[in-house]
C-alpha cells in the first residue's frame, strides 16, 4: 500500500509541475510545444493526489478511533 500512495503522490505532483511548466510557457515562450497535454494534466494531477486523500482517509486508523471513541 505504501509504494501505491507513494506512486501517485509522484504522478501527481509531477503533473501538476508539467501544468506549471506549460502555463509559464504561455506567457513567456521558452520553448515551442503543443497544447495536447495542457488541461489533461492538470486533471491527472488533481485526480492521482484526490486519489491519494481518499485512501490516506479509509485506511486511517486514527480517524477510526475519534469516530468511535470521542463525543459529538
Amino acid at each position: 500500500m505504501e509504494l501505491f500512495r507513494s506512486i501517485l503522490r509522484v504522478v501527481g505532483y509531477l503533473f501538476l509541475t508539467i501544468f506549471t511548466i506549460q502555463l509559464l510557457n504561455i506567457y513567456f515562450n521558452w520553448f515551442v510545444s503543443n497544447n495536447f497535454m495542457f488541461m489533461p494534466s492538470l486533471y491527472i494531477g488533481i485526480g492521482a493526489l484526490f486519489i491519494l486523500v481518499l485512501i490516506d482517509r479509509l485506511v486511517s486508523k486514527e480517524d477510526n478511533y475519534y469516530e468511535k471513541n470521542v463525543e459529538k
